[in-house]
């Protein structure tokens, strides 16, 4: 029976070197040879995974965005992209402008709109000068916000504040590296709807998903099989039916050699 495999990207497929390791990636191409689909799922732009598959393309579709944007990358077309409403970003930006670091994140890049230093994200971004022109004239849709502060004190009253907005958003709240992050997309966005977008007969008990983060939960509670690597959070790991080895031993590439191979 076709299986889809789904997977978080950062502290999950990708070690802390932040690459993949070849024979993961071989086994991942094997089982979809065997007919099988191989999706990821993500807080990252579109462009930062396809990076990771142009060399040797093995993933069948990219949830990107924390679910925004699904891109099929067999077909090379758009599935679904849900942006952010501008006057939303606007009012979002004009209120935190001087708390936080502030990124847009479209489908290409991240677009920093302050001052920041070269250690808060290690992908492509792009600095941008003058931030209300580029919100007036951007002609390329926002599908994430993310705010970085460096007290959780600060983001428990942004998400006060932003909740008091009453805008048509989703807020998630996450540790990167030395700081903590609000992520903000539109409400419609949902992870575990975004596997239903991929193939909308899709019976969720032919999932396979691996998580690492909180707003996993909700794909790992409901697909056949909800797996959490060894360095996920507590939070996922409570929810999750198996627990494999952590990304900097490959956890996936085990758990799905043993499942197909040598349950």
């Amino acid at each position: 029976m076709q299986k889809l495999i789904v997977s978080s990207f950062d502290n999950c497929l990708i070690n802390d070197e932040e690459e993949i390791p070849v024979s993961t990636v071989m086994l991942i191409d094997d089982l979809r040879r065997k007919n099988n689909k191989f999706a990821v799922i993500t807080s990252r732009c579109l462009k930062s995974i396809l990076d990771y598959n142009r060399d040797f393309p093995f993933i069948d579709y990219i949830i990107c965005a924390n679910a925004s944007y699904i891109y099929d990358s067999i077909n090379e077309k758009v599935i679904y992209k849900k942006n952010i409403l501008f006057s939303n970003i606007k009012k979002i930006v004009k209120e935190f402008y001087n708390e936080a670091i502030i990124y847009l994140v479209d489908d290409y890049r991240w677009n920093l709109i302050n001052e920041a230093d070269n250690l808060i994200r290690l992908y492509d971004f792009i600095k941008i000068q003058d931030y209300t022109k580029f919100i007036e004239n951007n002609k390329t849709n926002i599908y994430k916000i993310e705010l970085y502060f460096q007290e959780l004190a600060q983001v428990k009253k942004a998400i006060k504040k932003l909740n008091s907005f009453n805008l048509k958003i989703n807020v998630n709240s996450k540790i990167d590296r030395q700081y903590y992050v609000i992520e903000i997309t539109h409400i419609d966005v949902n992870k575990l709807d975004s596997l239903k977008k991929i193939a909308p007969k899709l019976n969720l008990d032919n999932v396979i998903a691996f998580g690492y983060e909180d707003s996993d939960i909700p794909i790992i509670e409901n697909v056949g099989l909800g797996i959490a690597l060894e360095n996920a959070s507590k939070g996922i790991k409570k929810k999750a039916k198996f627990i494999t080895e952590d990304c900097n031993h490959k956890g996936i590439e085990k758990y799905l050699k043993n499942y197909f191979y040598e349950k």
